[in-house]
């Protein structure tokens, strides 16, 4: 099991960001992000139960 790997992602400090805009101002593009992130160590340790 990899100890990361490549997601699309909404950052905490931007989940909020179209509250109050009218929907045909919302582009989600702008709150998406491609990032490496950790594997969770829940999902290494259940690799090894196998």
């Amino acid at each position: 099991m990899p100890g990361s790997y490549r997601a699309v992602l909404v950052r905490k400090d931007e989940q909020d960001m179209f509250e109050g805009v009218d929907s045909k101002d919302k582009d989600p593009r702008k709150s998406l992000h491609v990032e490496e992130v950790a594997t969770p160590s829940w999902a290494r340790a259940r690799r090894s139960w196998r």
